[in-house]
């Protein structure tokens, strides 16, 4: 299991399901994704090749393209609790503000937003840095 994941079973999903990514384009991603091996180097010593079930090449013309489509929907998340929110790469920032006389609901909406936010980034096996 990778620490920040794009699990390759769930993004054919999200591609089929969210984008319609079907047929060949479909199988085109099933083909990229199928049989991913990696080897690691630390201090000249080469580690044995082991599959990868998850993660997209960083650095590749669809690691970020792949992530963020993995990621896409969380702002439904945020839309439903009606907090603003920003999203760079692999950063998702939510934030509100009221005016002085409405700060009854503030202090509810934004622990509710982020209890969401880290049950849908557990479901998805991303972890999330709350700080």
């Amino acid at each position: 299991m990778c620490g920040q994941t794009v699990d390759h079973r769930i993004l054919l999903s999200v591609l089929s399901n969210r984008f319609s990514v079907d047929s060949a384009a479909l199988d085109w991603f099933k083909s990229y994704l199928t049989d991913r091996t990696q080897v690691y180097t630390h201090a000249g010593t080469k580690t044995l090749s082991f599959s990868v079930d998850c993660s997209v090449s960083q650095g590749s013309v669809f690691g970020q393209l792949g992530f963020d489509s993995y990621t896409e929907d969380v702002v439904d998340l945020m839309d439903r609790r009606n907090v603003q929110f920003h999203l760079y790469a692999d950063d998702t920032q939510f934030l509100d503000c009221c005016r002085s006389t409405d700060t009854v609901t503030l202090p509810a909406r934004l622990p509710s937003c982020a209890s969401d936010i880290e049950l849908w980034f557990r479901s998805c096996r991303l972890k999330l840095n709350a700080s």
